[in-house]
C-alpha cells in the first residue's frame, strides 16, 4: 500500500559542494542533494557550473521510506569531507492521514539527523500531551507521555523494572484478552516459553518496581 506523505523545507549546506563532490555523493532514492547554476568569473570570461547547496526531500508525495536513512547518508558525507559544511534548517513531514500522526521535522544536531514531532497547544496552555495521544503504546518508548501508573506509581514504559528479588522485567504491550487494555510486562532477557504478565499482577507480587535504563541494543516490547 502506497502512502502520500508531503516533504518541504531543505537542510543548506555552505559553503555549497562542488560538482564533483556532488557526483561523488551516495545514490539515494527519497531525499537527494538539491543543485543550482552558479557564475563564476575566471580570466577567460564567466562560467557556469553546478553547485548542490541543499539537502531536500521528495519532490513529489510519496511514502519516503528511504527518507531518514538517506538523510544520515548524505548528512555523513557532507561531514566526512574535507573542508567544513555547516547543515542548518529542516525538512518537513507532512504524514498521510491513513497514519494519523503530527508533522515531523528533519533536522541536523552534532552531525546526526533527529526526527522532531510536532505537539499541540491545548487551550488550557499545557503542551506536554502529545498530538498523537491515545494510550501509552502509541508513542515511541522516549516519548514523555510513554507513561502508565500502577499503584500511584507512574511506570515509563521506555524503562526496564527489577522486582525486590532483582529479576529484570520490561513492557510489552497491552492485555488483549481478559483484562483489555491493561499494561503487560514480560521477564528480560526474554524466553519464548516466558508468557507475559500483567503489570498489575507483578506490583501486587513484589510491590513497586525500580526504574532502570534499557539494556542497550535491545527490543523494548
Amino acid at each position: 500500500m502506497s502512502y502520500s506523505n508531503r516533504f518541504s523545507g531543505a537542510i543548506t549546506i555552505t559553503p555549497p559542494l562542488s560538482y564533483e563532490q556532488f557526483k561523488a555523493a551516495p545514490k539515494t532514492s527519497d531525499a537527494h542533494l538539491g543543485t543550482v547554476e552558479k557564475r563564476v568569473e575566471t580570466a577567460t570570461g564567466w562560467v557556469t557550473t553546478i553547485v548542490a547547496d541543499a539537502i531536500v526531500g521528495p519532490d513529489e508525495p510519496c511514502s519516503g521510506h528511504n527518507v531518514e536513512d538517506d538523510l544520515r547518508a548524505l548528512v555523513a558525507y557532507v561531514d566526512a569531507l574535507p573542508e567544513y559544511h555547516a547543515l542548518a534548517g529542516h525538512i518537513e513531514v507532512e504524514w498521510d492521514q491513513g497514519f494519523g500522526d503530527p508533522p515531523s521535522r528533519y533536522v541536523v544536531r552534532g552531525g546526526r539527523v533527529v526526527e522532531v514531532k510536532a505537539q499541540i497547544v491545548w487551550p488550557d496552555g499545557d503542551a506536554t500531551r502529545c498530538s498523537c495521544y491515545r494510550s501509552p503504546f502509541d508513542h515511541k518508548y522516549e516519548c514523555p507521555q510513554a507513561v502508565v501508573t500502577q499503584g500511584g506509581v507512574d511506570y515509563p514504559i521506555g524503562k526496564q523494572y527489577l522486582d525486590r528479588d532483582g529479576t529484570r522485567w520490561s513492557f510489552w504491550g497491552e492485555s488483549t484478552t481478559g483484562t483489555t487494555g491493561e499494561p503487560m510486562v514480560r521477564l528480560f532477557p526474554f524466553n519464548d516459553a516466558d508468557e507475559p504478565d500483567l503489570l498489575s499482577t507483578v506490583v501486587d507480587e513484589y510491590g513497586p518496581l525500580t526504574a532502570v535504563d534499557p539494556l542497550p541494543d535491545e527490543e523494548l516490547f
